[in-house]
């Protein structure tokens, strides 16, 4: 396991602005919207293929009709930070200020949501999430509703106090 989870952290942009860098370790990071390994080197923060809070919530942003569009790798950024608050993971401090450097959303106001549609589009998430997304289930304890939505609000307060 990597004990930095952004072992290259932005310092390496232009190359993962051309798409893909490898990391010299047989792993590639892909994409310039987030630079997190693919593979279980990083488990628990961001995605072991393709199974966690993060890329679940990301699934489920389409249900908001109110967030503006973002990249894959955008969406699952913002999920892996709600993730670290769910998990109560000591990393959130330097991920969040990661991917406030880079521009990856760290509240809801970054999702494109105003105080007047926030609840309501984040209950309409956390609906289509727990219900049809299996993968936000797949961390070694029980996720509910009121968890989510107590992340996603911790979250944001986090962010107000940045």
């Amino acid at each position: 396991m990597l004990d930095h989870p952004f072992p290259f952290g932005i310092s390496q942009s232009n190359q993962l602005d051309a798409g893909v860098l490898d990391c010299g370790q047989g792993h590639e990071f892909v994409g310039r919207e987030f630079g997190i390994a693919d593979n279980d080197d990083v488990e628990g923060v961001g995605e072991v293929a393709g199974v966690s809070v993060a890329h679940g919530l990301q699934a489920g942003f389409y249900a908001m009709p109110d967030a503006k569009p973002m990249m894959h790798g955008t969406g699952v950024g913002y999920g892996a930070l709600v993730q670290l608050v769910l998990q109560k993971d000591a990393r959130l401090p330097e991920v969040y200020s990661l991917c406030k450097d880079v521009g990856i959303p760290v509240c809801t106001a970054d999702l494109g949501l105003t105080p007047e549609n926030r609840d309501r589009n984040i209950q309409l998430l956390i609906d289509e999430v727990y219900e049809n997304r299996w993968n936000i289930h797949n961390v070694p304890f029980k996720v509910t509703r009121q968890m989510l939505m107590d992340a996603i609000d911790e979250l944001d307060t986090y962010s107000e106090k940045q």
